[in-house]
Formats: C-alpha cells, sequence, structure tokens
C-alpha cells in the first residue's frame, strides 16, 4: 500500500570507515515514506481493472485508490473505488498505522461481505515496500498473502500479489499498474 523520504545513516563504524548510507526506509520511516509518495498531490492512483470477463459485461472499468493520512498522521487510510464509467463506487477501506509497542507498522483492510486481512508492511530496498497479510473470510478460513509495491516514478507504481501455493512458494495472482490522477481529473470524496 506508502514512502518516507528520510534516510537512515549507519553509525558504528571504526573512525577511519566511511559512513555507509542505508536508503532502505526502517521503523516509524516506513508509514511516513508511504505516506509522502502516495497522499502527495490528489492522493488518488488509477489502474485499469483486469478481470476474466469481457469489457462490457458489468464489471468495473477500473479501479482506483484514495490515499489520505488521519488521525493527525498517525495513520495512512486507503479507499479503494471501482469506476463504473464516470460513477465511482467505494468498495473497501485499508489502514496503515504504527504501532508503538511491536515498533513495526501494521495493516488492516475490511472488505465488503465481512472478510479481513491483517498483516505488517516493510520496506525490503528503498522502492520496494511489502505488505505480508493473513486474509481471514467470514468462515474463519485463513490464507497467507504478500502484496509488493515497486515505485517506478513520482507518479507510478506496480502492485504484485501473491498467494502461496502447495509446495509453500509465492506465485503471482495478480499484478496491477498504477498511475496518479491528475488534479483535474480528480474525483470528489
Amino acid at each position: 500500500m506508502l514512502t518516507l523520504l528520510a534516510c537512515m545513516s549507519i553509525g558504528a563504524f571504526l573512525a577511519a570507515a566511511p559512513v555507509r548510507k542505508d536508503d532502505t526506509p526502517k521503523g516509524l520511516d516506513v508509514i511516513r515514506t508511504m505516506a509522502i509518495y502516495l497522499t502527495r498531490g490528489t492522493g488518488q492512483w488509477i489502474a485499469p481493472y483486469s478481470s476474466s470477463g469481457s469489457p462490457g459485461s458489468g464489471g468495473p472499468d477500473a479501479v482506483g485508490l484514495w490515499f489520505e493520512l488521519a488521525a493527525q498522521s498517525h495513520v495512512l487510510e486507503l479507499t479503494v473505488v471501482f469506476h463504473y464509467g464516470d460513477d465511482v463506487r467505494p468498495h473497501s477501506k485499508s489502514y496503515w498505522y504504527w504501532h508503538p509497542g511491536r515498533r513495526e507498522v501494521q495493516y488492516l483492510e475490511v472488505s465488503p461481505g465481512g472478510a479481513i486481512r491483517m498483516g505488517t508492511t516493510h520496506f525490503s530496498d528503498a522502492q520496494t515496500f511489502v505488505t505480508l497479510t493473513d486474509s481471514i473470510g467470514p468462515d474463519g478460513q485463513t490464507k497467507p498473502n504478500r502484496g509488493e509495491n515497486v515505485i517506478l516514478s513520482d507518479d507510478e507504481h506496480l502492485t504484485t500479489a501473491f498467494a502461496l501455493d502447495a509446495a509453500g512458494e509465492w506465485v503471482a495472482t495478480n499484478e496491477h499498474s498504477w498511475e496518479r490522477v491528475p488534479e483535474s481529473d480528480r474525483k470528489s470524496k
């Protein structure tokens, strides 16, 4: 799902050794980095909707992400919307927040029909944030999930969703290429 511009430098080196910068956000910088990147400008992103249905089959034309900061910038809120032509319909809500006791960024998604997704988010490198979750259906069944978001530019990122296969390996299940919505095209919330 978010990107802090601060870089952490690693100190504990011998005086003669050069100081190395680690550009991978850690700790509280994870949520700050995500928030700065995802909410900048309109805070809205769009991707064509991909499904097995054919165009015009009644499904959405595109999916949108609407990000905003909440709780005095301690929470990054995401509303997922579906675009049907000019009609925009909210679908689900997600939240990233810093858990001060666990010292990690946690994720919670609430979907229509009663399913929830809970987990944590971290950066694997300076351009990629990874969310590891358990998806819990209304029946109580739990499935692990992995989402990787790669920042491609100021106005583009790529999301790949993964599920575990029978051998316990992560397999890509779908992908969305997101573009930031220009201010002139911004939909009201």
